[in-house]
């Protein structure tokens, strides 16, 4: 008796996986970030042409601009093992610039990425809102599933290097063509309005990052230059009955156009009235800041440079705590807000980040009257005999820190009322925000 057997294959054969030519997944993905990667881009221009026929040609010059700067950028790093995760950042990047810069007006400049790069959870949670998740979804969903579902074919090296050269190079000829048809309007859209630059995504966090890191990285490795190294105190000091106590309440958002003492029709500075009228307070209303953010802002203030020198630049010099340390006065930093930025690293200071105090540390974060609890004591810790000479004590408050600005003042200290309580300033009419 004989039997035969039969053997089925013991797999079934897979078809390869389809995949994406580099340049079609190149220009694709970089007319998807053209149009809906740069949405706040697009609305900012079409508030600002003066005819439908001049934003028609503006909208086709400054689209093939932005289209072939991306494909250039894009075809750089057409790379198989490459370009999905790069294209997964930039893509990312640019749904969430859209969001921030739909929301609250900004726009992404290297000084704006080096403030997000040393923010604070505090500052990240307030920004939190379910507009978020849905402005990622929108804008990077497609394209990222797109991305992700194909990966690119596999060639060789040096075929692979001339065809993205060449996309490159197609990408800024594109610029270039593009720049000249429309070059009128577009220079003089440029000019009049700079900070359109900023609004490009993704290639704003690209330049922003690059020039970070071109103009920051050496001087993280400088050592600061000395400032005041002859600095003593004066014969007046010896002199006195007891030692001095300088305060500076470095604040947040403090506008001079809200300041009651300034004119403000409203009476935001009553205290401060009080004081002007009773103990001749002296109030320069004339002052500007260096820049709108605290990475500017708080080193400009200490440092030896003005605006015009230097002073709003990361900072190569020392600031004006170690000229007054220097001269032998005991020098404190409190901070309630996302840090000094480098200007108290070489004084003793402190945060309120780890301070538990019912009814002014709440949800995360205290209110600015925290700064004043164990204040005496904090004071009484200092070298004592700097403390003997003198102290100057710096508060870094939160203020009126935004965009969630119900959070900076108690419940009896709301005297103008309704508020706004969103940290979506969108969901918020006008008087409420102000």
């Amino acid at each position: 008796m004989s039997s035969t057997l039969s053997t089925a294959p013991s797999h079934t054969a897979r078809l390869p996986a389809p995949t994406w030519r580099p340049a079609t997944a190149v220009w694709l993905l970089s007319l998807w970030l053209a149009v809906a990667g740069n949405l706040p881009l697009w609305l900012r221009v079409n508030g600002l042409v003066n005819s439908p026929m001049q934003g028609l040609a503006l909208f086709a010059g400054f689209g093939v601009v932005v289209l072939g700067i991306t494909a250039a950028l894009l075809s750089l790093l057409a790379w198989p093992r490459v370009f999905r995760p790069v294209a997964t950042v930039l893509v990312l990047v640019s749904a969430f610039n859209t969001h921030f810069m739909l929301q609250y007006g900004a726009v992404i400049d290297p000084t704006m990425l080096a403030n997000v790069v040393q923010t604070d959870v505090r500052e990240v949670r307030d920004l939190m809102s379910w507009a978020l998740p849905l402005t990622v979804l929108l804008v990077a969903g497609l394209p990222l599933w797109v991305v992700w579902r194909r990966p690119l074919a596999v060639r060789s090296w040096l075929p692979q290097t001339g065809r993205n050269a060449l996309g490159a190079l197609i990408g800024v000829v594109a610029v270039v063509a593009a720049t000249l048809i429309t070059y009128q309007d577009l220079a003089s859209l440029m000019r009049n309005h700079k900070e359109l630059r900023y609004m490009v995504n993704p290639v704003n966090t690209v330049y922003a990052a690059s020039r970070l890191a071109v103009d920051q990285l050496p001087r993280q490795v400088q050592a600061l230059k000395p400032v005041g190294k002859d600095a003593r105190l004066g014969a007046s000091y010896a002199a006195q009955a007891r030692p001095p106590l300088l305060m500076l309440v470095i604040g947040e958002t403090a506008r001079a156009q809200n300041f009651g003492l300034n004119g403000y029709v409203r009476n935001t500075t009553p205290a401060l009235a009080r004081w002007q009228a009773e103990e001749g307070l002296v109030n320069f209303s004339q002052v500007q800041s260096c820049g709108t953010n605290t990475k500017v802002s708080v080193p400009c203030m200490f440092s030896p440079l003005t605006r015009t020198q230097g002073g709003d630049q990361t900072p190569e010099h020392e600031n004006l705590l170690d000229v007054l340390q220097r001269a032998g006065l005991a020098v404190l930093w409190l901070d309630n807000q996302a840090g000094c930025k480098g200007v108290c690293a070489r004084v003793p200071n402190a945060s309120t980040l780890d301070l538990k105090l019912p009814g002014l540390c709440d949800g995360g974060e205290c209110l600015d009257p925290a700064m004043l609890v164990g204040l005496d004591e904090r004071i009484a810790a200092l070298d004592p005999v700097r403390r003997a000479r003198g102290v100057v004590l710096v508060m870094h408050q939160m203020g009126s820190h935004g965009p969630a600005y119900f959070k900076r003042s108690a419940p009896d200290r709301k005297p103008f009322m309704p508020e706004c309580t969103s940290n979506t300033l969108s969901d918020c009419p006008p008087e409420e925000l102000v």
